[in-house]
């Protein structure tokens, strides 16, 4: 009865048209599933290496934990063996020391450039700020020599912002 009467109402291309509703509905459910599935990675990369509880140390007057000037050759190590145990090429590095100055803390300057896959590449950057006290991401330049090409080539300027030996002993 309700298809008889559906039939004299809409007629034969009202039902067509809605069953072609009913399968696109259908389609974008399915579709959409997908969509919300997280994309696994390539069987040959294995996972992100991530970091383990971080290395705290002493919170500075203004609650920012700080290495101290004399750690700067251990922070340096640090940041290398990140990149390397992320699995990113690691060239070389420059570094420039800038001391304290009237306004500004001294720091570490470190420029280099990585190349990797980019889930690699920011599970490094992650390590880095959850590890590295102090540290910031200045410059981030990513480039890729294709669509088709799963490596990027990262040029990085990080900052590693020192505690002043003389600032300690001053309240």
């Amino acid at each position: 009865m309700f298809v008889a009467r559906g039939t004299t109402r809409f007629g034969r291309t009202g039902w067509l048209g809605l069953a072609l509703l009913v399968v696109a509905g259908v389609w974008f459910a399915q579709i959409w599933g997908q969509h919300q599935q997280p994309v696994a990675l390539d069987a040959d990369e294995p996972a992100l290496v991530l970091p383990a509880a971080p290395v705290r140390l002493p919170a500075t007057q203004h609650g920012m934990s700080l290495a101290r000037e004399n750690e700067q050759a251990l922070l340096l190590t640090q940041i290398q063996q990140v990149a390397v145990s992320q699995g990113l090429s690691w060239a070389a590095a420059d570094y420039k020391v800038l001391p304290a100055g009237e306004a500004t803390p001294a720091s570490v300057e470190v420029r280099c450039t990585l190349k990797g896959t980019y889930p690699r590449l920011r599970g490094a950057l992650a390590q880095w700020v959850q590890q590295v006290p102090g540290l910031a991401i200045r410059d981030l330049s990513l480039s890729r020599t294709s669509s088709d090409v799963a490596d990027v080539e990262a040029k990085l300027q990080l900052v590693v912002f020192m505690r002043s030996e003389s600032a300690e002993g001053r309240p």
